[in-house]
């Protein structure tokens, strides 16, 4: 999909769209008359015939459609940790800092709680943007990488409704970039707050120093939600550490005091209260992580894919994307050996082409049905199990 066909859809999906100067978050056009009225289809054709980002203006022109910036992946990563449901279902952008969560909103409840009574609500980690414009994938960020779908949106189903309190969407987290000393996000009636400073548990170590805010991050973003996912959230935690090169050079034990943080603020939430237990099961998992959080089997296989040369058959296709899924089948078969069968769903696949997953599985689709793959079986929503593939190509 080009920028044209992102708009479209995005017009069609119900945004107010507008033209954004490229690599900026500025409009390109005045917008004062469409917070009255969304521009038509025309219009939006004609704008994005040129070089130009793809804007919304939020709130009212884009049926109640909102926006929480979050300006650090800390401020983020405790947010999604404390709303772990609502982090998995909402459409949630990829920018230059941190992330961008989507909902619809009872904007006079917003005004509300705005001391000013508008429906921008600024906050130390970032807003709460109820009207104004937000930038979408795939526009290019002011440093010049994508904007990229981190949830996609589904457009074949309406982006969920929220209370912002209760969805914690006015948690004022905090500001990494202002804050030097560890903080505990504790919850209140649905509403967020900080609990006194304290001197951080990584100080003692050089190294542990160093990377004080992404071992921080690691640890926030892999405490469990409830009882029943320990070991797997410490499997995560080992994941999130391995992806940090010099932390995963030290010997396991001595990173006995992340775990011991880890567990510090997971015993709420657990119910194997000895650390000794959380601490052996975590050492067995850092022996058993293959790929450090952030990769895995398939973005392996597409880093590789992406610097070959294309199949003689899609060669000439004019579909970068397209093109780069095929590749990819073919290293996923390649790793995998000759008659044997390889897993992919759309998800991971649209979010490694930065395309919505529903394209993904369109063309999926169009590859079995033109010969280049064989569905092997289907895969199962409810049991989290992909497509299993094989790529039919020789070459």
């Amino acid at each position: 999909m080009n920028m044209l066909d992102w708009a479209i859809a995005y017009h069609r999906f119900g945004l107010c769209v507008l033209p954004a100067v490229c690599k900026s978050k500025k409009a390109a056009v005045p917008y004062k008359e469409f917070e009255e009225k969304r521009p038509t289809m025309k219009q939006v054709r004609e704008w994005f015939k040129q070089d130009y980002s793809i804007a919304a203006l939020m709130g009212e022109p884009s049926d109640g459609i909102v926006a929480r910036d979050f300006d650090s992946m800390l401020s983020y990563d405790r947010w999604a940790t404390e709303y772990a449901d609502l982090a998995k279902t909402l459409p949630t952008s990829i920018g230059d800092r941190g992330r961008t969560v989507w909902a619809r909103a009872d904007l006079s409840n917003i005004r509300s709680l705005s001391k000013t009574g508008a429906t921008i609500i600024t906050l130390t980690d970032g807003e709460l943007r109820g009207g104004g414009l937000t930038i979408l994938p795939p526009s290019l960020h002011p440093v010049g990488e994508p904007y990229r779908w981190h949830v996609p949106i589904d457009f074949d189903r309406p982006i969920p409704t929220v209370d912002v309190v209760d969805a914690g969407f006015l948690c004022d987290g905090v500001n990494t970039e202002h804050t030097e000393n560890t903080e505990d996000t504790e919850s209140t009636d649905g509403k967020c707050t900080l609990s006194n400073p304290k001197p951080s548990v990584f100080s003692g170590h050089s190294v542990f120093s160093v990377f004080e805010e992404r071992l921080r991050t690691a640890v926030v973003r892999t405490i469990p939600p409830g009882h029943g996912k320990r070991q797997r959230k410490l499997f995560m935690l080992a994941r999130e550490l391995k992806a940090i090169p010099e932390i995963a050079a030290l010997p396991v034990d001595q990173l006995e005091p992340v775990v011991r943080e880890w567990h510090r603020i997971a015993v709420k939430y657990i119910r194997t209260q000895p650390f000794i237990e959380s601490w052996l099961d975590f050492k067995q998992a850092w022996a058993n992580v293959r790929y450090a959080a952030g990769t895995s089997a398939v973005d392996v296989a597409f880093q590789q894919a992406v610097s070959t040369a294309a199949p003689a058959r899609v060669a000439s296709w004019d579909s970068e994307p397209l093109v780069n899924l095929v590749k990819l089948c073919r290293s996923l078969q390649q790793s995998r050996g000759a008659g044997q069968s390889f897993f992919l769903d759309s998800r991971t696949a649209g979010r490694l082409l930065g395309v919505v997953h529903s394209q993904a599985w369109q063309w999926l689709r169009a590859l079995v049905a033109e010969g280049i793959l064989e569905l092997v079986a289907a895969g199962s929503q409810r049991e989290r199990k992909a497509n299993e593939y094989r790529y039919k190509l020789g070459d």
